[in-house]
């Protein structure tokens, strides 16, 4: 009887621990992301530089690959157009663009962030003085109009004659009308969790020290307010910008034995050929970035129910911005609101 009793009295005291407890020792959350610290500039007609990556530059076959209108130079052939150059002791390295970079850019306009953005945390809710410690996750996508820039045909409204007279001095925006190709999903057919443009993603793990700032009932913790900090490290795609494109485009080049003249011409008929760059852009993540953040939040879980929530605010400081080139920022602030299970 008296062991009966023990039983009895042991397994009231367990339900009566865990109804005066309300909050876990161990536990995890999943939640759904607000960030507002990653923004990018709008940047237009960045030059990439290939010239370095040629070994052929002929004024004579770069021209002819490229389409030129009827009413062209005022009606006149190319080759009389060269001709007439050279016959004024004009040297192609004489003309300015023949000897800087070729006529080749990249855009990156209307950054923007698309609505995925999830994430998950770990935690251990009863370390002494701090009162929390934990290891939570965000990835988020964002997209923007990525393109480059190419000559397609020689201006329709050249004027030749003053071209003739002073060659030195064409430039080749003077000569080129540009094409454009967007650098998107959309354009190359990889499409995926409905982004279209040019994407952009970021994973960052953050290790977070809690301290509990208002705990109601003081005993129970039914309802807390919590402040604390902690360092992060960014992992992100590659943006578009030079280096990316340069590398790819030198590639196409050496396929060629460094001949550039077909360059033009060749996207002209295949856009294609610039999927890599979109294929190098989304098969991984880039070098961590290291940095810190600051949180307030309010969490709620009532006692013996296992599932708790929870919302809180961090200020992502990273030490340095995600890519200076490109003027792509995080520093701002990120919102996570979610639902925990602990025990």
């Amino acid at each position: 009887m008296k062991i009966r009793k023990q039983i009895i009295y042991g397994i009231t005291a367990l339900c009566l621990f865990f109804v005066s407890s309300s909050h876990a020792i161990i536990g995890v959350g999943v939640h759904y992301g607000l960030d507002l610290s990653v923004s990018m500039e709008d940047q237009e007609n960045i030059p990439l530089s290939l010239k370095e990556y040629t070994n052929v530059f002929d004024v004579d076959s770069f021209f002819n690959s490229v389409p030129i209108p009827v009413d062209s130079i005022d009606n006149m052939d190319i080759a009389v157009f060269l001709d007439s150059l050279r016959n004024q002791g004009v040297q192609p390295s004489d003309i300015p663009l023949l000897s800087g970079d070729l006529p080749f850019y990249i855009s990156r306009t209307g950054f923007e962030r698309y609505p995925l953005n999830i994430g998950g945390k770990v935690f251990v809710d009863i370390i002494p003085v701090l009162d929390a410690v934990e290891i939570s996750m965000n990835f988020g996508l964002w997209q923007y109009d990525g393109e480059i820039l190419y000559p397609k045909n020689i201006k329709a409204d050249l004027d030749a004659q003053a071209l003739l007279d002073d060659p030195t001095s064409v430039s080749f925006q003077q000569l080129f009308e540009m094409e454009s190709i967007p650098v998107t999903l959309e354009q190359f057919d990889l499409a995926y969790f409905g982004l279209n443009k040019t994407p952009y993603a970021k994973l960052h793990i953050d290790a977070t020290v809690r301290k509990n700032i208002i705990s109601v009932p003081k005993r129970m913790k039914i309802f807390r307010l919590y402040g604390g900090g902690g360092p992060s490290v960014h992992f992100a795609t590659p943006v578009l910008d030079q280096e990316m494109v340069e590398d790819v485009l030198k590639d196409i080049i050496a396929e060629s034995d460094g001949n550039i003249n077909d360059l033009a011409a060749m996207l002209n008929g295949d856009p294609q050929a610039l999927k890599p760059i979109v294929e190098k852009i989304i098969e991984g993540l880039a070098v961590p970035k290291f940095g810190m953040h600051i949180v307030a939040g309010a969490m709620i879980k009532l006692p013996v129910v296992p599932l708790g929530f929870y919302a809180d605010g961090k200020f992502m400081i990273p030490f340095g911005d995600f890519n200076e080139d490109a003027g792509l920022k995080g520093y701002g602030l990120l919102i996570n609101a979610g639902l925990t299970f602990g025990l």
